[in-house]
């Protein structure tokens, strides 16, 4: 006995129904990601300068640097500083699978100043770290050009 549920042309409408509301989700979340980028880049901006006051650190983050994307150049958001001495990246590490955010803050030549973590748990994976592996990061980051 056989239902109209069982043809093969319901069943080949029926994917395609699916794959559409698939595609229109992924689409969705990529228009909203594009978008919210200028709200991201400014929460994480505040976000950093509030754990910069609370450390007591006199360094703030200004504005948002917008990157080309390169592949060669490490991940991470890009900011001027306000005391306009250097640019800063707020990038992430992992330590067996856990990632924890740190802020490097560079100099006008483009120095390395500090390695600042931006929590109490990227403090004690930064304890961890190999040292190699973290001045290796850091030089990607310093030799990097950036913008």
């Amino acid at each position: 006995m056989k239902g109209k549920f069982r043809t093969p042309l319901f069943r080949l409408r029926d994917g395609g129904i699916l794959f559409g509301w698939i595609i229109g989700i992924l689409a969705a979340g990529g228009l909203i990601w594009f978008f919210t980028q200028p709200l991201r880049t400014r929460a994480l901006m505040r976000a950093v300068n509030g754990v910069l006051l609370s450390a007591g650190d006199p360094r703030r983050l200004a504005a948002y640097l917008p990157s080309p994307a390169e592949p060669e150049r490490p991940l991470g958001l890009w900011y001027t500083r306000s005391d306009s001495a250097g640019k800063a990246v707020v990038f992430t590490m992992m330590d067996h699978g856990i990632q924890a955010s740190f802020a490097a803050m560079l100099s006008p030549k483009g120095d390395l100043e500090a390695l600042i973590p931006l929590s109490s748990h990227a403090e004690r994976i930064q304890e961890r770290l190999v040292p190699e592996f973290v001045q290796l990061y850091l030089r990607r980051i310093v030799t990097g050009e950036q913008p």
